[in-house]
């Protein structure tokens, strides 16, 4: 035999023996990984003050909630916790504890409601003198995808059928803003994957009173000089609800001019028949004569006051007076 070959079987000897050394060192490092964190369930201690139910988007409330560890009892609040409320449906909310080398779950079931629609029923709104608004008075009712059961129901909806909520303001987000429009603000209120938004107007002496920012439309100055004209659209036949066309409907206002420094006041009355328009003013007398059209505009509507021409395009108006 070649001595080549005679150190080849040795070195394939010894590698072979060595190897078989090292498996029963890497199987018992195996099994030490294995064993450092041992994984327990464990189960939750019930308690039927806490809550079971939330809308999509709110955060769990685990006070009161605790799991069971061998008899001894770890407050949620004590563990880490895992949830994903961002839809509606069956939701678990999973609680981790470790100590030393073990490792507890458990799990606590909840259901989760989307809510289809907002109803603002009362839009009450107070400024305070630091500029902030009161909205104690809100009242937030819910539209629920399903029927709740730990909701609080309206009077009106007394059935456990009944899918209509009344929430708490902890349960919704309030945010005002303003507009573009001084005095006037959006307000809305957002839960559940829900919105509902409103104009809110703070009443001023200096300003005839509507319902809305939209309600108000700055004309052009068409006489090349810097007197303005504003009109607010204060009340309507049809309550401003966007125009369709059919039948008839009647929009009054105030006219404010700004000329010199000083303001004047002048009645707005409008008339709609179908799609035919009567602007009307000028039958309460007071000076100001308005009418459809300006310079082969048919569809612009134009003013003649205190010898000034002010106008307004047919997109702007149709917002203030028809909401459309």
């Amino acid at each position: 035999m070649k001595k080549s070959t005679i150190l080849y079987i040795v070195l394939g000897g010894a590698s072979l023996a060595l190897s078989g050394a090292l498996i029963p060192w890497a199987i018992s490092g195996e099994q030490k990984a294995t064993t450092e964190i041992a994984l327990h369930e464990a189960s939750v201690v019930p308690n039927p003050n806490v809550r079971g139910e939330y809308l999509v988007g709110e955060e769990f409330e685990s006070e009161g909630l605790f799991l069971d560890i061998g008899g001894r009892e770890v407050a949620f609040s004590d563990c880490e916790l895992s949830y994903d409320f961002s839809s509606g449906g069956e939701k678990v909310v999973t609680a981790s504890f470790e100590e030393e080398n073990d490792h507890y779950e458990g799990y606590y079931r909840v259901t989760v409601y989307a809510i289809r629609h907002l109803d603002i029923r009362d839009k009450t709104l107070t400024l305070k003198s630091d500029g902030t608004f009161d909205a104690s008075r809100l009242i937030v009712w819910a539209e629920l995808a399903t029927p709740a059961h730990e909701f609080p129901r309206p009077a009106e909806f007394p059935n456990p059928e009944d899918t209509v909520a009344v929430l708490s303001p902890s349960q919704y987000v309030f945010e005002v803003k303003e507009t573009s429009e001084y005095g006037f603000y959006e307000a809305s209120v957002t839960a559940g994957g829900a919105k509902s938004s409103w104009n809110h107007a703070v009443p001023s002496p200096d300003r005839p009173e509507v319902s809305s920012a939209e309600r108000i439309l700055h004309l052009e100055n068409g006489s090349g000089t810097s007197d303005k004209l504003t009109l607010y659209c204060q009340n309507s036949t049809a309550n401003f609800s966007p125009w369709q066309g059919e039948g008839s409907n009647e929009v009054t206002g105030t006219y404010v001019l700004e000329s010199n420094g000083n303001k004047k006041q002048f009645k707005f009355r409008y008339r709609i028949d179908g799609w035919t328009s009567s602007f009307l003013s000028s039958e309460y007398g007071e000076g100001l004569v308005d009418k459809q059209g300006y310079e082969g505009d048919g569809d612009a509507m134009s003013v003649e006051v205190d010898g000034l021409v002010f106008y307004s395009r047919g997109a702007a108006w149709h917002v203030a007076v028809l909401a459309m």
